[in-house]
Formats: structure tokens, sequence, C-alpha cells
């Protein structure tokens, strides 16, 4: 029998065997398609979830490169793909996101009645946070909280920046 890597697809792998009795090829792939099938066509999901564990912790592509290397593994996938990914990631958060404050949104009204006009009072709160401890943060994130049941209903992004828009 003889292995080696026939192609690599970033950190997904084509692993080529051959029976040295029957000269039979096979091919094996380390990682799934993210559409479910095992065809190197489209985004490989093993890249997908590097590039979100990556988010999640707060690092980039090099420093996820510099973990392959520590561990023997290929290096991520280029920069082109890794910034689909991150693409693909953000508009599923995203979509996530809409439908979750949605939901909320119409739980916190279900609790109380419309006023005279029309309008469904509520008690909030408000909190943020920056992205980095002490006065050196220039963006952060502020969230509007239920009251009633602690859902957060709304967010936006906050800036010490004026953006100039022409």
């Amino acid at each position: 029998m003889r292995d080696e890597v026939a192609r690599t697809y970033g950190n997904s792998s084509v692993i080529e065997i051959e029976c040295s009795k029957c000269d039979t090829n096979v091919e094996l792939q380390t990682s799934g398609n993210t559409s479910g099938s095992w065809t190197p066509q489209g985004a490989m999901d093993i890249n997908r979830r590097m590039v979100y564990a990556a988010s999640e912790m707060g690092v980039g592509r090099e420093s996820m490169s510099a973990m392959c290397d520590i561990l023997n593994m290929p290096s991520p996938c280029n920069r082109s793909a890794w910034n689909n990914h991150v693409n693909t990631l953000y508009e599923a958060h995203k979509k996530v996101v809409a439908e979750n404050l949605e939901k909320a949104r119409e739980k916190v009204s279900s609790l109380h009645e419309p006023n005279e006009s029309n309008v469904v009072e509520i008690a909030v709160s408000y909190d943020g946070t920056w992205s980095k401890r002490g006065y050196t943060a220039n963006f952060g994130v502020g969230f509007v909280i239920a009251v009633d049941t602690g859902e957060i209903l709304d967010y936006d992004f906050e800036s010490r920046y004026v953006w100039n828009v022409l």
C-alpha cells in the first residue's frame, strides 16, 4: 500500500491510497464540504470552522497559520477564501441575530397592552462595552435590554470617531 497527499484545500486534504497488490486507487477526503457532500467543489467544512474558531478567539488568519505550523497541520485556506468564509459567517450570524431580536421584541410586546396611541411602553435598560479595557478603545457595542425579560431588544455599534459621509 502507498499513500500520499494528492491535493490540499486549506486545512482539508485529499489522500490518495494505492493498493500494491491490485493497483486500485482510492481518494479519501479529510473534510466534508459545507454543502454536506464529499466533493472538493465549494467550501470545505474544516476551513469554515477554522475561520469561525479564529473569530471566536479574536485572532486572524496569521495567528491560525502559526497554530497550524506548531501542530504540523496544513496552512489555513488562502486570504481570498478566508475572507469569503468571514463574509458567509457574518451574513449567517446577522440573519440569526435579526430573528432572535424579532422574537424577543414580540415576547416583550405580548406582555404589555398598547396605550391610546397604539404604542407599547416597556421598561428598558442600556448597557455597553468597549473593545478594550481602559480609556483607549475607539469602538464598542451597546445593548437595549428589556427589564421584564432580560432579553436584548436592539443593539448598536459605538465609535469615538466621527465618520464623514460624502
